[in-house]
């Protein structure tokens, strides 16, 4: 197949990858900065460079706009058939592990009461501690939490998952301007989508999702640049702008620039993220065996360990603090091993038997209901 035609790029996987790997490390570090025995603050080099979770996040957001252009483009979308199609490959692949995820999250909220209890004002211990209404519980369910709040119940992760989800329903008038206006048309949705931020709404809990539309769009915009631009980059470019980048928005989170006058966090963020994904596609990338196979699985995985990451963290800081006469002078390094290693191995379970199941059962469903429209 012509690279220009193709509509799966293994890049993308690896992206995702290491988006995952961001959130995952970021959070083992939020958890690892809590006093739970008095212990001394540790630190590790590596696990710093990893500590970009926020950048994962806009990576996340900016690889869904490319990855959806590049599948949906290529049957005549948008019309009424591919809208249903659509929605509903996106339903049965986001919804089943979320719901199995927050039920999970509720019964740790349960179990995890008392051992964290001493620490409930720490990052982590908030979001299983804190108090909730089975109001609340249906509107994360329904993915509008982000507009009805409250924010930070259950997974302090789930905050973005409501954000994407509502970018999947705005993709069809995205992906229409885009076809009929050209690249206008999306810089004036990124345009309305920052006007609604800043007119800050009283009534929406969190408007994160009209700040960060720039890099879901730019993301889509990213797809169709390689569809309709047949000009490619050396790839020894592409990884060289990909990893100055990343460098760029570590030093950033370090604060290296606070001295200079720097655009907001989230728009640093958003173009580096921009930046990455679209070298990455408009270069013919190859890397080692063994690394494209661990980030191609980390990328599989990378819904449900975003999902479920926290719940193994939570666990790992309750057995650290059961056993911390033994495990003090380790304690980043249990963490850290304890928790990738689980979350991991959880995330992979969720994958091979909800998320795989979810997306035949997707299918199916698709496939029956043109056969009976066609009968």
């Amino acid at each position: 197949m012509n690279i220009s035609q193709a509509t799966h790029l293994p890049q993308l996987t690896w992206l995702r990858g290491i988006a995952a790997l961001f959130v995952l490390f970021s959070h083992i570090n939020r958890a690892n900065e809590t006093n739970y025995s008095g212990e001394q603050p540790q630190q590790y080099f590596l696990l710093n460079w990893l500590d970009l979770g926020s950048f994962g996040v806009a990576l996340f957001f900016t690889l869904s706009g490319c990855t959806l252009y590049l599948s949906v483009s290529q049957n005549g979308f948008p019309n009424m058939r591919s809208y249903y199609s659509f929605y509903l490959k996106r339903l049965f692949r986001i919804w089943p592990a979320f719901a199995l995820a927050l039920l999970a999250y509720l019964l740790a909220g349960i179990l995890f009461q008392e051992a964290l209890k001493p620490y409930e004002s720490s990052w982590l211990a908030t979001q299983f501690l804190k108090t909730y209404t089975w109001t609340d519980v249906i509107s994360y369910l329904l993915l509008i939490f982000n507009f009805t709040g409250p924010e930070g119940l259950f997974n302090n992760a789930f905050w973005s998952l409501p954000v994407e989800f509502q970018y999947y329903l705005l993709l069809p008038l995205i992906v229409l301007v885009l076809q009929r206006w050209g690249a206008i048309a999306i810089f004036f949705v990124i345009i309305v989508s920052h006007v609604l931020y800043k007119a800050d709404f009283q009534f929406i809990d969190s408007s994160l999702v009209f700040r960060l539309m720039f890099t879901f769009c730019l993301g889509v915009y990213s797809g169709y640049i390689y569809k309709h631009y047949h000009q490619r980059l050396p790839p020894g470019l592409a990884f060289f702008i990909i990893l100055a980048l990343t460098i760029f928005v570590y030093l950033f989170s370090e604060g290296t620039f606070a001295h200079l006058p720097m655009p907001s966090e989230w728009l640093v963020y958003g173009i580096a993220a921009v930046g990455c994904v679209i070298s990455s596609i408009m270069a013919p990338l190859a890397i080692p065996m063994p690394i494209a196979r661990l980030l191609n699985f980390y990328g599989d995985i990378s819904y449900s360990l975003y999902l479920f990451h926290n719940l193994i963290i939570a666990a790992a800081v309750i057995v650290f603090v059961q056993y911390s006469a033994l495990l003090l002078p380790y304690k980043l390094l249990f963490l850290t091993v304890t928790s990738a290693t689980g979350a991991t191995l959880l995330a992979w379970l969720s994958y091979k038997y909800i998320e795989l199941p979810g997306m035949a059962l997707g299918r199916r469903l698709l496939q029956r209901s043109r056969s009976s429209s066609v009968a």
